[in-house]
């Protein structure tokens, strides 16, 4: 009950290199209830949560640690990716999907202020929206507030890669590994771009991916690292892989399950109101006898 903060921290990481997952939700709460403002705890917390299904939390720890810690790196990149899963978590459960949206309106709202994780995932949302130019526009405005974060130039070089603008695709990638040579993801982007004109380097950059995509603490996607793999298998047979991760238009990546979203929502709206306006204009126009 007197453990230092170091020692929980120390105990929650024996549990995770032994794959106990109950030891680690376990140190991760005492570890939380008694050193809710520690950075080393709440990181590790996150992690723990996320691989346990509960990005609710995860979130809420990478959101404070942003704000506690802003030049802390990777922990845009790692909440963008903890939305993204509880979304996929909430498509089949209703509970969950209420609990997503309540978080989901929340990061919108905030994201009209300076909010800058909030400001983040929203322009992530119009990535994987295809909205490239919108992406490009949003990401743009955070670079000098978020400098220090790689996945600011990651989604800002993959989205100028898929609008065709190969020079400027490779100088933001670039960018990004000089930024946070850690993130695995600096180097899948890389890959992406180089492929065709460097394939030996994409082969390098994809292992480099999967190097520390699979290391203790990091939040992985098992279906990606599959597709990496096979990525990977494939560039060393000398084959192009397929543009899998390509997004495409729409994404619904905060308006999942039916979630209305404003920009489809507002024309169906005009065209209700005209309906019911031209019943109301018809129902004037009609005669005394008509109407007696």
């Amino acid at each position: 009950s007197n453990a230092t903060a170091s020692q929980l921290v120390d105990r929650l990481m024996v549990a995770m290199r032994a794959g106990d997952a109950a030891g680690q939700t376990r140190w991760a709460e005492l570890a939380v209830r008694r050193f809710a403002k520690n950075i080393e705890v709440l990181d590790l917390a996150a992690s723990v949560a996320y691989d346990g299904g509960d990005f609710e939390t995860a979130i809420s720890h990478l959101e404070t640690i942003y704000k506690t810690a802003p030049q802390r790196l990777g922990t845009l990149g790692r909440l963008s990716a903890a939305v993204n899963r509880f979304r996929g978590a909430a498509e089949s459960d209703s509970d969950k999907m209420e609990r997503y949206r309540t978080v989901v309106d929340g990061l919108i709202a905030r994201a009209a202020t300076d909010d800058i994780p909030a400001r983040f995932v929203v322009a992530v949302a119009m990535y994987y929206d295809a909205r490239f130019d919108d992406a490009i526009t949003a990401l743009d405005a955070l670079r000098q507030a978020a400098k220090h974060e790689a996945r600011i130039y990651i989604y800002l070089a993959m989205s100028h890669h898929w609008l065709g603008h190969a020079d400027k695709a490779k100088e933001l990638s670039k960018i990004a590994i000089e930024v946070d040579p850690n993130d695995p993801d600096v180097y899948y982007c890389r890959s992406k771009i180089m492929r065709t004109d460097d394939p030996l380097l994409a082969i390098a950059d994809l292992k480099r991916y999967l190097e520390r995509i699979q290391a203790p603490g990091a939040l992985a996607f098992a279906d990606k690292v599959s597709r990496v793999k096979a990525d990977l298998a494939a560039l060393d047979r000398g084959e192009t892989p397929p543009d899998w991760d390509r997004p495409t238009a729409p994404s619904a990546w905060l308006s999942p399950g039916g979630m209305p979203r404003l920009d489809r929502t507002v024309p169906i709206i005009i065209c209700v109101l005209m309906v019911f306006g031209i019943i109301y204009l018809r129902r004037r126009r009609k005669t005394p006898d008509e109407t007696s």
